[in-house]
This record gives structure tokens, sequence and C-alpha cells, in this order.
């Protein structure tokens, strides 16, 4: 069936789309993230530059390396171990589904079990290896239902206080891929959005009950198995928790008060009676893991000291002795390759030691650390790297070149959490504590040359809320009032005027000279010398200004409104968030809860839908034609970048190379893009019209000749589709430069078409 679709192509039409768009990956990295199972073997997950990312094993040695996936799918970690460790039940998602895989440990006999449009986390497995249990979180919730089922897949079910009668029944047996409603419920569940998705769950000893954490208050609770004997368990909240084999749940306490300033291990009964407080610390406390023989606890710890935090691994008796301290250097979550050794990722490298801290060993030492985008202007870019000691701001140009070193934070020293370039990429605001009592606010230019300028000293630790004038030549900054500075540190000048009271955030005008600001009831403007204001406009609406494009404003709160620059003309677009196009005849925006994106006139006609899932990320084409966006297939699923015109036609995939997530899109200088996807930064071009058609030579109907493809100057990649039969064939390409390229069609079979 295969080989006839396939030969089939031959017979089609070639289809080569004439525009394309160049993407270019800036950055690479290789990254891991591992596992232990307790028997010897580690599992992790390595993600890299242009590669799948994968599930792969090996022995706690390093030896034995070999692929347990080999997909395009996104795996949510590095699945879940039966307790007999033949069995790894893994949750892969795509654009349109999560789902549960199980397989054996070596990768062999993989089947999908389930599949579900919502979300799915914290997979488990009962320890009679017989059941799985999961959290499924339906769109819009902040917390999920449990769910059990046989590990084959069937018997599926969520789980109610009810009885059995009444829990929702399946309704088909296929259930490989099905919709959001394969599930009929009636009246409500125990356990309905009820269930922090956040915090794992946990079988009984016996399997026949599950522990789950509550969402509503944190307190633990259980369930049976077949929805009945519900109980609550603590009467606290619980952040994280283990089931022992003895049947007591092993949970840390964080609560920190004057009269008891310790955190905690704390073990009880499983029905909540037995209070015991196993270990006790004035250190601040991670994640813990226990030996696979329960004699042991890792437990992640760290002080902050001498103007640094120190972390250390603390092996604890599981009679609450400390036996040992295993130093290291930042927040490395620990878990057991054997009974004798511990495994974490350290700086993403895999790192294994004996738990008396001898035998350091790194089973990986290939990593590329991945970096932060941080900002985008003109055509420069700023990105950050980290190795969890020291982290390192970047500058770098659109092209890829010029790569400077900028700012180093050492131990003892901080950055602060966000950075500013200024409108033509020249110059970057960020926030900086050395050897200072509060942070400095400073600007450097982004070419590495000369001494940064000081403006103001405070508690500048975040600074999204400091914005540049359109020329560069000013600054609002956002400390305990607002204030506006001239770039060279002068001139400070504090927002405020008589009679007007709980100013809000300004935004400057076009050309820089006046800026508009909220205040309970009042929309004003002023020019930046701050010598007088003006009201345009009262209102008991709860708005303020996001946006000032021409002579149009944009005006937030829970709905969106334009109005002249002068107050006039106050029109209600829509309920949601946006920006407004450069020459500001149109806003794009996502509405209230970020369902969907849309386009509409400043008048808020003409209203169209670009995508239903959009969050944060979406920009204008400096000629306000085209926009670029993050794209979900469904709320909870993979990200995509997308283009698309203004009116919502020639709306496509814009970079098919990206499998898993898109974030930070920014646009630069030339009518160019830069993000984030997939861990690396790209920098693509905006406007397809620029690009140039592909040659395309098609042999005559029945012939077997090469088909010929010239790559132009600039060539990009467009992705390859399997095309129904009958229907058009889109043919991927990717070539390195200018040139003739062959492509040779050949069937599954390996046969050359």
């Amino acid at each position: 069936m295969c080989k006839k679709l396939i030969l089939a192509i031959t017979f089609l039409s070639l289809f080569v789309q004439g525009a394309y768009s160049s993407q270019k990956r800036l950055t690479q990295h290789r990254e891991y993230s591992a596992i232990g199972d307790g028997a010897g073997k580690i599992y992790y997950l390595k993600s890299e530059s242009g590669q799948n990312w994968d599930i792969w094993r090996m022995n706690e040695d390093g030896t034995e390396v070999s692929r347990i996936t080999n997909d395009s799918l996104f795996k949510s970690g590095t699945g879940e171990i039966s307790p007999d460790k033949t069995k790894l039940v893994i949750t892969e998602i795509s654009d349109n589904n999560d789902h549960i895989y199980i397989m054996n440990s070596d990768g062999s006999n993989p089947s999908q079990i389930y599949s579900t449009q919502n979300s799915i986390d914290k997979v488990t497995f009962s320890p009679d290896g017989n059941k799985i249990a999961f959290i499924e979180t339906e769109p819009k919730q902040s917390a999920g239902t449990l769910y059990v089922m046989n590990i084959d897949g069937s018997g599926v079910r969520s789980l109610s206080h009810k009885n059995v009668s009444s829990v929702p029944q399946k309704l088909f047996s296929d259930i490989s891929i099905h919709p959001r409603n394969s599930f009929s419920f009636s009246g409500s569940t125990f356990t309905k959005n009820n269930v922090n998705y956040n915090n794992n769950v946990a079988f009984s000893t016996d399997s026949a009950q599950i522990v789950f954490p509550r969402y509503s208050d944190g307190h633990l609770a259980k369930i049976g198995i077949d929805g009945t004997n519900t109980t609550e368990i603590s009467t606290f909240s619980v952040y994280r928790f283990s089931l022992l084999k003895t049947g007591k749940i092993l949970l840390k306490n964080s609560s920190w008060s004057s009269n008891d300033p310790y955190n905690k291990l704390i073990t009880i009964n499983s029905d909540g009676t037995g209070y015991y407080v196993l270990y006790r610390t004035s250190s601040n406390v991670g994640s813990f893991s226990v030996s696979p023989d329960e004699s042991k606890i890792a437990l992640l710890t760290y002080i902050y000291e001498n103007s640094t935090y120190k972390y250390n691994i603390a092996i604890i008796s599981s009679d609450g002795v400390l036996l040992d301290e295993i130093a290291i250097d930042y927040y490395y979550e620990p878990s057991w390759a054997s009974n004798s050794k511990i495994t974490y990722s350290e700086n993403a490298n895999i790192v294994t030691v004996n738990i008396d801290g001898t035998n350091k060993q790194y089973l990986t030492n290939d990593r590329i650390t991945s970096c932060d985008l941080e900002d985008a202007k003109g055509n420069k870019i700023v990105f950050s790297e980290s190795n969890g000691l020291t982290r390192k701001i970047y500058s770098i140009d659109t092209d890829g070149l010029n790569k400077t070193l900028l700012i180093e934070q050492t131990a003892g020293q901080y950055l602060g959490f966000s950075f500013k370039l200024s409108p033509d990429g020249s110059r970057l605001l960020y926030s900086f504590k050395g050897n200072t009592t509060y942070y400095q606010l400073l600007i450097k230019n982004t070419n590495g040359t000369g001494t940064p300028i000081v403006l103001d000293e405070g508690d500048y630790y975040w600074i999204d809320n400091s914005i540049w004038s359109p020329d560069g030549t000013k600054i609002i900054c956002d400390s305990a009032y607002y204030f506006i500075i001239n770039t060279d540190g002068t001139n400070k000048k504090v927002l405020s005027f008589p009679g007007l009271n709980g100013l809000g955030l300004p935004v400057f005008s076009p050309d820089g000279t006046k800026m508009v600001f909220n205040t309970s009831s009042l929309i004003c403007t002023a020019p930046v010398d701050l010598s007088t204001y003006t009201i345009i406009l009262s209102t008991n609406l709860y708005l303020y200004p996001s946006d000032w494009k021409s002579n149009k404003i944009l005006l937030t709160g829970a709905s969106i409104y334009s109005m002249n620059s002068d107050g006039s003309e106050l029109t209600l677009i829509d309920y949601g968030y946006g920006i407004l196009s450069p020459d500001g005849t149109k806003v794009v925006y996502s509405n209230s809860f970020f369902e969907s994106l849309n386009v509409a006139n400043i008048d808020g006609t003409q209203k169209v839908k670009l995508s239903d899932y959009t969050l944060f990320y979406y920009v204008w084409s400096s000629n306000s034609k085209n926009i670029a966006y993050q794209r979900f297939s469904r709320q909870d699923g993979s990200s995509k970048i997308y283009y698309s015109n203004s009116d919502a036609t020639n709306n496509y995939n814009l970079n098919p190379e990206i499998k898993y997530y898109i974030s930070c899109i920014y646009a630069a200088a030339n009518n160019k893009i830069v993000y984030f996807g997939d861990n690396d930064i790209w920098v693509g071009d905006y406007d397809t019209s620029i690009a140039t058609p592909i040659d395309v030579i098609v042999p005559p109907e029945g012939q077997t000749n090469e088909i010929k493809v010239v790559v132009p100057d600039g060539g990009g990649y467009r992705g390859t589709y399997n095309p129904d039969l009958g229907k058009p064939a889109t043919i991927g390409f990717r070539g390195a430069s200018a040139g003739n390229y062959t492509l040779r069609i050949f069937t599954l079979l390996g046969e050359q078409v």
C-alpha cells in the first residue's frame, strides 16, 4: 500500500511554492537531563540543535549507550520505569494530542496506549506493574483530573467518589486517537479539576489506592482505583512526597516561622497519623529521592552565605542520621543509579558519584549550553548563557557576526532579570549588583566599547517596565516611582503632577516628545520635560495606555479601546491585549483568555482571526502588512512560528524545522525577525515577497529522469508533505548555497523512482 502511494507521486504534477523565507539558526545546543532506575541504568533525555529530542539509556559507568526513542515528538521528561525495570512509559506531545506510550525498557515493542487533546502529567506505574495512573488537565483549567488504566491501555477511567456504576464510561474501544469528549461524565467527580499537576501522584503499596495532592488546598488525599474510599490524609499543604514500601509517606515540609525556623523531612502513616520529623535543617531544601532499598535518602539543600549560594546533596539514613554531604555547584535534582551511587545533570552533562562523595564521573562531557534570548533591536541581538556559577550576557549581529561579551556575573554578583535594547540596538539597559549596596541601573554600548553609564541605584532586579524613547535619548524608569532621565544620566525628573495620584506607566509618543499616562480615572498627556499635563479623557473604566502609533493611542484594561492622541473618537475594539501596527491603522490582539489571535482596523471593523491559540508573542512587519506570531494547534500543544498577511491570507508555518516550541519574537532591522525556537536563536526574513522563485524542471510524465531543482542565492527550506493520492506533491529541499541540485525520489522500500 505504501509502495503504491509513493510511486503515484511520479504521476502527479510537481508543485513548488515560488515564495519562501530564509530562516537561519544562530546558536547551537546539546544538553542532557537524567534519572537513574536504581538498578544500574540511567535514562536521559538528549536535546540537540537540529535533532529529534529523544530518550537514551546507558549503564551507570557510561557503557552500553542505546537509543530508546527515535521520533520527532516532544518528550515530557525521561519517562517512568516499571517496578520490575522491564517497562518504560513515556508521555509524548504532538501538535494535536498528548500521547502515552509503553515499551520495553530497551525501547523495543513501543505501543501507544492513550491519546487525548488534553494535557497529560505525572504518569505513574502501580507497584504490581499492572496499572498506570496519570493526571489529565482540560483547557482553561489550572488543575487536573486523576485517571487510571491497565498497562495495555484498556479500562481507562477517571476516579469518582460515587459508586462504580456512576463512573464515566468509555464511548469506544480504539483510543489511539480520540477527541476531547471520549468520556461521558455524569455529575461531579472527587478528583475532577482538583489534582495539582505540578506535584506527583503515587499508588499505595497494595496498588489499590492512589495518593494525590489536592489543588484546592494542597492537602494529601487518597482514593481507591475503583473510585471509592476517599480519604483526606494531611491537614497541611504538601509539595513533594514519596510512598515507602512500609506504607508510610515521606514528605518535605518547608513551612517556616520564627518559632520553628527549620525545614523538615517528615513521615506519616497512610491515614495521616504518626507525624514524625525524620530530619530537620536550617538550610533550604529542594527535591529528594529515596534509594531503591529505601535505606537512604538523597536531599538537595542550599544556603545563602557570604553573598553566594552553597549547594549540597545530603545523604540521610532511613532513621534520620546525616551520613554525608556532597558539595555541588548549583541546584541539581538527584536520583539513584543504584543503592551506592547517585546521578544528576550538572550544567547539562550527566554525572554520577558515590554516596560518600568519591569517584565523581562525567558520563557525558560534550554539552553545548543553550542560551536565553533577551532582546533584539536594530541589527543587534542580546542573549544570556548560564552554567549555574556564572551568567554571561552577549550581543551578536543579526547576521551571526561580532559576538561580544558585554557583562559577566560571577559568585557574589547579581544581574537583573530583564534587558532592554535601545531602538537602534546600539545600547543596552540593564541592572547589576556587584560590590554595591543596591542594584545599579546602567547603560552599555552593545559593541562592547566605552564605560557603562550609571543612571540610578535601587531595587532594580526587574526592569521590564522601563522603556526607551523612540529616538533613544530618554528612558522612563520604574522603581518605587516613575521617573524620566536622559540616557547620559542627566536631568532626572520624577513623574508627578499636583493633584494627580496613582500615575500608571507612561507610553512615549512616536516622535518621543510626549508621553501618555493614566491615573485612576484620567488619561493624560504631557511633554517629556514634564512642564505641564493635559487631561484628554475622563472615564469610569479602568484603562491604561499600552501603545501609541501615528496619532492613535491604544488603551487596555479588560477591553481594548483606541482613540486619537487628543482623546477624541474613543472606540471599543474587542476584549484582550494587543499592539498597534507601525502606521497606527490596525491592531493585532489576543483575547482575554489568549484563545485566539485577531486583527482589526483601528475603528474595530474588519476583524479577522489568525489562529485559535496564541499567547504573548506576535510582532508587526515595518510596512504594517504582515505579522509573525506564535501559534498553537491546541491550547497545550507544541507551538510554531507562523507568518500571515494582516487580512489572514497567506497564513503558514514560517519555519518547519522547529518541532517543539517557539517564544520571544522580536522585530529587527531590514524586515528581519528574531525568535527563540527549540532552545536556539533564529533570524529570518519577515517578508516573503523578497524571495526568489525556485526553478524546477519536471520531466515528461512516464519518464524516470531526475527532477532538477535549482536553488538560487538565499535558498531556504520548505517542509516536505506526504500528499494524499491524486493531489500535488510539495517536495522539500535544502541547499547550503546557490547551484544545481539533484532530487531523487525513492519508494519506502528503497527503490529509486
